[in-house]
Parts: C-alpha cells; structure tokens; sequence
C-alpha cells in the first residue's frame, strides 16, 4: 500500500480499548465492522465481526461492548450488546408511542449513569430525548425552553442535561437543563469535552469578541465558569476520572502538539509524557472509565497509538506509519510576521514548496499534510514550509485579525517574508511554488498574482468566488452572513465581486503555470466557479491546467480516492517544478 492508503486506513479506524495493546474496530470492504486485539508485538487477533444492519451503531465504554440499536415501526426497541470477550445480550424495550408515525432514531449517546439516551423524531418532526435503562424502563423527556440542541452530556442521578445548539460559523450553544422539568437553568457559547459529575470541561468561545478560546470548568448547577491557566492553543481535553477532577489536555504551541495533566485544585499543568513517540499531531480517539487513548502523527516520525490511565500511567503501540528516513529536519519559526513549519531536506535546497491551509481558520501543525506529500518533497531536495498566514489560529486574536481589513496586503507581507527566506537558503522567487487547498488554494492563486517571478501554484478545490460562496452558504443559513462580513467586509445581498477572491482577478497570473483540482461531487466549493476561473485564464493565454477529480468530494473519503488525489498533486506540483527536482 502507499502511504496515502495507509494513512488514511490507520485514521479510520475506531479505538475502542486498551488491552495489551490497542483494540480497534474498523469496517472492512464487506460492510462489516471489524474489533481487533492488537499487542506490542505486532501481533493481531480478530475478537469477532459483526453485522451493520441496524438503526445504529456504538461503543459503550462503561460496558466495553459495541451496541446495535434497532427501532421498530411499532415501537419496539431492541439492543444487542457484544463484549470485547464476544458474550453477546439482547435487551428489549417499548418506546412511548409517537404523536405521528412511527419514531426516527437520530443520535444515540451513552450517558454517566449507564443508561443510553435517544434521540427520535416522529413524522411530522417532533423530536423527543429517551432515557433508556438497562432494565428496559424508560423516560421520555422534552426540553420546551431549549427546542434545538443534541444532547452531549446526561446524568439523571443530577438531574442535568447538556444540549449543544449548531450555530453555523459560530461557536455552538451550550445549554444545562434540568430533565425533570425541562428547564433550562445555564447556557454558555463553546465546544464541550466532557463532563464529570456536575462539571463540563469546555472550550469557552469568544471568537466574536476577538479573544480566543479558553479551556474552562462550567458548573452546571450554578452555571459559573472557571476559566483554567493555559499555555498555547487548548485543542481538546477529557476528564482522567481518578476522582481529582485532573485533565488531560492536548495543547498546541509552536503547531505541533502536546499533553498536558491539568489539576483544577490549584490550577496548575504540567506536560505527561512530554517525548512521546510520534508527537506531532495528538488527536483523543477514546475516553471512558479505563483511560484515554491518543493517536500521535507527524511529519518526520512514525505514527503511534498511547493509552492514558486514570493514574497518569502511559502505555505505547507502533501505527501503521514509519518514520521518515532521509535526515530531513523540522524547525518552527517567524518568517517575518508570519509563524511557520520549516522542513529541511537533508543537503541545500533546489527548490521550495510553500503549503497553506484552509480555513483560514485552521492551523498549520506538523502532521502528515497532503496525505504525506512532504516526506517525497523533502527527499526530491525540497524545502517545505508551511505556513501559518495571517488569519490562521493559534497564535492570538491579533494574528487571527490582522487580514481582515485587507487581505491581499496581509498575505504579501507573508509571501514576500517566504521569499526572502528562500533566498537566505541560495533559491529564487522562480524556484517557488505555492500548494494550496480551498480557501489556501485561493491564496496559492492570489500568490501568483502577487509576485509574478514564482515557478507557479497547485490549487486544490480553490474558493475562487468568494462573492458566490458567500451567497450560497448564507442562503442556506443566514447565521454566515455576519461571520464573511466581519472577515472579508463584504456587503450583505449584494452581487458585487469581492475586490481579491474573485475569478477575474486570481486568474491574472501572468504567464506561470497554474494546476488546478477539483473533485465534481465537492459538497463545500462549487467545482463550476473553478472552471470559469480556468477558462477565464485560458482565454487570455496563461497555462492553467484544470484537473478534474471524479467522484470525490471536498476531501477522499476512502484510500483509493485518497492515494488518486495524491497522485494528482504530487504529478501538477512536479510539473510546476520541473527539473529543479531531483
């Protein structure tokens, strides 16, 4: 397999437990979900297979056993358990009757009392939360003060609920209620982590007010938050359970990634396994009563699976991925005012790729970007640089702002610091190529028309016409016209282009090759706004390449279309590059 494809299998799997190594559970080609018991050695043993062919499908933590939950059209409710040691149960319950129809099973969450909470909708869209016990009794609940949320957290022995409203572009709503009254008693913006007892770890979100978010303690039964010491960008964190209410906390400074023990009794952190292998990106794929389990990827080293016990001990497995082995190294600094990853090939350069994110809001950290388009760069003699371009998180509010008034000065002051950066390293402008996906494939193009002496830009899924995406995502919901025009002031039901993020303008590139892909069942970017922009290009002569991706959408959603739209990128940015690689 390549390495795309063994990225993207290792990524997809689902890690269930901690035995003598990682128990995943993935689906295989058949359809079927697959739980294997891995072990130090690289040794595997399936614990079984099962069938997907119910209404939904879970682990549950607390039982260490996957669920099947099935509703029928008369109401009946059936729950087949199997354990990791294969024993399998069938639990059955008689749902309350829906007003029209029969009931819809949306969402399925495993609460702190060992019971499990439906979410169902009948007919004619009334929706409904079911408090299932393991005994089959159940309690139907609907929270009139609160009619749009899912629940993410439920404790009935408290009395409390926690229900997160979608907001769009903005931070999701976070409501405590009381199940017994259907009340709602507190509500703070942010992304809740999880909750112990009566506290929920959240990241509270300001963004509106230009501060960043804060990982916090949100008391659901007064409704105070506490704010926790913080040190970087607080990515995601979860509760050990060792009755301290100690977290675990993955924090990014400098974009690579971190653990931090965080002990709310006197706010202090302090980092857990800080040389852990294959830090990079440290993404929590599991938390329950047993522990936390961490996959770990980066650029340069091999990938890796951690499990973190309730007492702070760490246990270690080798992933799929190997390490890099051609003497590249990785250093994190400012390249004028913007933060960047720099990768340096093992001799002196012959040529420089400089990589943007999407977003913008996103960040670049040091993970296997472009399903591991980097380590094949870095051994062609490529310096890779990705850059975290004003408007990227992670580094303050004045940093995530600083384009907003205007964007193209912003991203030249950047792209003119990379230059000068390629020529400390002996390379020129024309030994330059800018990578970019979505709203970074636009930046790849408005590089181009910045500094017209670069060897050219591959632009992935590019949001060429900001105008028209605009218009189409604030008619689907209102709720983004706000968020554009605070970032891109632009005025609201109008049809005026955007003076920078528009075909007109990103295909004035002079004579610079320019590669563009762009999947046809894209759900994000409308791949006909790159086309015009293409044949607006090719109409004035310039050598605009567009490649058309085939049944793959805004990102590959399986290994072959993942290593397809590798191979495309990696074929335009040889083109672009030519013979400066080796």
């Amino acid at each position: 397999m390549s390495l795309a494809d063994d990225l993207f299998t290792e990524r997809d799997r689902h890690l269930f437990a901690w035995h003598d190594g990682p128990v995943f559970g993935s689906v295989g080609p058949e359809g079927r979900l697959e739980v294997v018991e891995t072990d130090g050695a690289g040794g595997r043993r399936v614990l079984f297979r099962l069938e997907l062919d119910a209404d939904a499908v879970l682990f549950l933590g607390a039982r260490q056993a996957v669920a099947r939950l099935s509703v029928r059209d008369d109401g009946r409710l059936t729950v087949t358990e199997t354990t990791l040691d294969g024993k399998e149960t069938h639990r059955r319950a008689a749902l309350p009757a829906a007003a029209a129809g029969a009931w819809t099973l949306l969402d399925v969450l495993e609460t702190a009392c060992d019971t499990l909470v439906l979410t169902v909708e009948d007919d004619a869209g009334d929706r409904r939360f079911l408090d299932v016990a393991p005994s089959g009794q159940v309690r139907a609940h609907r929270f009139r003060d609160a009619p749009a949320g899912e629940p993410v957290y439920w404790n009935a022995e408290l009395d409390v609920a926690v229900l997160a409203e979608d907001r769009g572009p903005w931070p999701p709503l976070l409501r405590a209620c009381a199940p017994s009254t259907g009340r709602v008693t507190a509500s703070v913006a942010g992304r809740w982590l999880d909750g112990e007892g009566g506290t929920g770890a959240v990241l509270a979100d300001r963004t509106d007010t230009g501060t960043e978010p804060t990982l916090s303690l949100w008391d659901l039964g007064d409704g105070s938050l506490t704010p926790l010491p913080s040190r970087g960008w607080t990515d995601d964190a979860r509760f050990l359970r060792d009755g301290t209410g100690r977290l675990l906390a993955v924090r990014t400074e400098e974009a690579t990634d971190r653990l931090d023990l965080v002990d709310p009794a006197d706010g202090g952190a302090r980092p857990i396994a800080p040389d852990l292998l294959g830090a990079g990106r440290l993404r929590i794929r599991a938390a329950n009563r047993t522990g936390i389990g961490v996959y770990a990827l980066s650029t340069l080293t091999a990938s890796s699976w951690h499990w973190i016990t309730p007492r702070g001990a760490v246990a270690s497995s080798a992933g799929r991925i190997p390490a890099h082995a051609g003497g590249a190294t990785r250093r994190h600094h400012r390249l004028g005012p913007a933060p960047a990853l720099v990768y340096a090939p093992a001799s002196s350069p012959v040529a420089m790729v400089v990589s943007l994110h999407g977003g913008p809001e996103s960040i670049e950290r040091d993970e296997l970007r472009w399903d591991g388009l980097y380590r094949e760069l870095l051994d062609a003699g490529t310096l890779v640089v990705g850059l975290n371009y004003a408007g990227s998180v992670g580094y303050g509010p004045q940093h995530r702002r600083r384009p907003w008034s205007d964007w193209r000065s912003a991203f030249r002051g950047d792209l003119d610091a990379c230059v000068a950066e390629a020529r400390a390293r002996g390379l020129g402008p024309g030994d330059i190529a800018l990578l970019g996906g979505s709203f970074g494939g636009a930046l790849a193009l408005l590089g181009c028309v910045l500094d017209g002496r670069l060897a050219g830009a591959v632009a992935c899924a590019p949001l060429v016409d900001l105008r028209r995406h605009v218009n189409r995502a604030v008619a689907a919901d209102a709720r983004y016209r706000s968020w554009f025009e605070q970032r891109f002031a632009l005025a609201p039901d109008a049809t005026d282009p955007h003076p920078v993020f528009d075909p007109a303008r990103l295909s004035a590139t002079g004579d610079r090759p320019v590669f563009l892909i762009h999947g046809d069942r894209d759900e994000v970017v409308d791949g006909q706004d790159t086309a015009h922009a293409a044949a607006l290009a090719r109409a004035q002569g310039r050598p605009w390449t567009l490649i058309r991706e085939n049944g793959i959408g805004h990102v590959p959603q399986n290994p072959e279309q993942a290593a397809r739209r590798y191979a495309h990128v990696r074929h335009a940015l040889y083109s672009v590059l030519g013979h400066r690689l080796r």
